[in-house]
């Protein structure tokens, strides 16, 4: 009967990439229809299908939804007023057009040990959009590699939630697993950046869509209110501020939940002002303020448009966390965890593997992360390696394969505007490249660990 799940869920995966590559149906229609299929034939009933589907699409769209929303309105307005390009701009004469993609692929390794890899991503999607334009760089290449970073250093570097998880089950030192996770990240980080500019970037070389001339030209002066005579803008520094202060809050959030008790005044402060709905909510009161010399009528159609443009993205991302919903409740994960752990493979390669299937299968990191942790921990003594270095070869398969079963890669897809062929194609090498680089760094790490 396990073997049977197994086999239910690859052909709903199978069958899903058919539909939307092959039959070129609407991904949105194709994701239900799958993850409605998939309930029936894992022997829910069709109102527990239906309520599964809803529960995963409601659950979804309550911790992405808000979010993307006013990323794109802060992504958009810096757009339109050139900021994003004047970001793009100092980054390039910072690094050079050459290491531009390397330069993003550390950031997204940074920014995202304290932000969930989704706002990340949204935050700073508008950079890396005119980073290709303005540097020529393949936008494909750049988009993948940043993605790649953020959802590497997620899995594998506390205080986000699955290394958290990792380490209480397996009673692992947090200290040690945040320097192992950083020691293992930065040779993945660099072998993303290698992929991403040896591979993706020369096969797909084109850079975003649009250009600076058309950026430029929405700073026409019937744009600018009456009064304003000589319009002067807004510096690179106020540029990056609507996407720098709200990472600083929500890391001050990450931060004082770590050091304060939860019921300090500080906890209380950025438990507020560090959520990432209202970290973003300011940085779109920032890029209003920023933009006051525009016409009010002017602004507002800027996030109306915005708000218009993301109806696709959210629907689509939501979809795909229904699909994998109802996934994870064909117990999928346990299954494979049960399976694996009769391999005997040895020391850090089983916990990778077990991990590294279990994401490809269910598509959350979180789920793989927390779940095999919990089937190591059984028998970590036998596998003659610390808790610690355990974390971390979970942690490191955490992120091996990203594919459609998982929303990032909705959000990416849709975004972005590529191809769902495309973005398999390169999605998947590439976290693959990551995982077994970290894996590479882990098992070095075992002779010290």
């Amino acid at each position: 009967m396990q073997g049977v799940v197994v086999l239910i869920v690859a052909l709903s995966i199978v069958i899903l990439v058919f539909l939307i590559t092959k039959l070129k149906l609407n991904a949105f229609i194709s994701l239900l229809l799958v993850a409605l299929g998939l309930a029936l034939a894992l022997g829910h009933s069709g109102a527990e299908a239906v309520q599964l589907v809803l529960t995963g699409f409601g659950d979804t769209m309550k911790s992405s939804g808000i979010i993307i929303v006013l990323g794109v309105i802060i992504g958009y307005i810096l757009e339109k007023t050139g900021g994003a390009e004047k970001i793009a701009a100092s980054v390039l004469k910072t690094v050079g057009e050459k290491r531009a993609t390397l330069a993003m692929c550390m950031t997204g390794s940074i920014v995202s040990i304290p932000v969930f890899s989704d706002s990340a991503f949204m935050i700073l999607h508008p950079i890396i959009k005119n980073l290709s334009r303005k540097g020529k760089i393949s936008y494909m290449g750049i988009c993948l590699g940043t993605i790649t970073c953020l959802c590497l250093t997620h899995a594998t570097i506390p205080p986000t939630p699955g290394p958290i998880a990792a380490a209480s089950l397996l009673g692992a030192d947090l200290g040690k697993v945040i320097l192992a996770g950083i020691v293992v990240a930065t040779p993945a980080t660099l072998a993303v950046y290698f992929y991403s500019t040896r591979v993706i970037a020369r096969k797909y070389p084109a850079c975003a869509p649009g250009n600076a001339e058309e950026v430029k030209a929405e700073s026409q002066p019937e744009l600018w209110k009456e009064n304003v005579k000589n319009p002067k803008g807004y510096s690179t520094m106020g540029a990056y501020m609507p996407i720098v202060l709200p990472i600083i809050l929500i890391i001050c959030q990450s931060f004082a939940s770590n050091l304060f008790p939860q019921d300090h005044v500080i906890n209380h402060i950025f438990g507020f002002v560090g959520n990432p709905v209202i970290a973003l909510l300011i940085g779109v009161g920032i890029v209003w303020v920023l933009t006051r010399e525009y016409k009010s009528s002017v602004r507002m159609s800027w996030i109306d448009t915005a708000m218009d443009s993301t109806a696709l993205v959210l629907l689509i991302t939501a979809a795909g966390g229904a699909y994998g919903s109802v996934i994870k409740s064909s117990e999928i994960g346990t299954i494979l965890s049960q399976a694996i752990s009769g391999l005997g493979l040895p020391g850090v390669i089983l916990p990778w593997f077990i991990s590294a299937a279990l994401v490809t299968a269910t598509g959350s990191t979180t789920v793989a992360l927390t779940t095999a942790a919990a089937v190591c921990a059984s028998f970590l003594p036998s596998l003659g390696i610390s808790p610690e270095l355990c974390v971390i070869a979970i942690a490191s398969g955490g992120m091996c394969v990203l594919h459609v079963n998982s929303s990032m890669f909705w959000l990416v897809q849709r975004l972005c505007g590529f191809g769902v062929e495309d973005t398999l194609k390169t999605m998947v090498p590439v976290s693959a490249v990551c995982s077994f680089a970290a894996l590479a760094t882990s098992m070095l790490l075992s002779f010290v660990m």
